[in-house]
């Protein structure tokens, strides 16, 4: 079953989901033959029912799983999708301040220079040239 719905399973799962199923059906088979003993009353195809239950339980269960994984798989595709919509709001945000920070040492540096010049005036040193 597993091979048909495409999806792995480790042993330790297909065992525990093997007992799991099991245990109803020998439950109603211990039923079943506790009642049949006391009152001779016999159910013609029984045993087709008893492994009936278990398949059925098997096969629902690898199937739940399945849906979950799926599932899975969606909500990781979307917090991916989340994660690549933040980074390229952080990269549009880190490209707009990037400017602001240029703009904010070009005006430092032209303070700095327009402070050296005054105090090169003040002082009387000559500048570029006139040196």
């Amino acid at each position: 079953m597993s091979k048909i719905i495409n999806v792995k399973f480790k042993y330790k799962s297909i065992f525990n989901m093997s007992v799991y199923s099991l245990t109803l059906s020998i439950i109603l088979y211990m039923v079943y033959i506790v009642i049949n003993i006391f009152t001779g009353f016999t159910i013609k195809y029984f045993e087709i029912a008893y492994n009936a239950i278990a398949y059925i339980y098997i096969i629902t269960a690898m199937l739940m799983i399945k849906s979950d994984l799926i599932k899975q798989q969606i909500e990781v595709g979307k917090i991916l999708e989340e994660q690549k919509k933040t980074r390229e709001e952080k990269e549009k945000e880190e490209n707009k301040e990037k400017p602001k920070e240029d703009k904010d040492k070009k005006k430092d540096k032209e303070n700095k220079e327009k402070k050296k010049d005054k105090e090169n005036k003040e002082n009387g040193t000559p500048e570029g040239n006139e040196a």
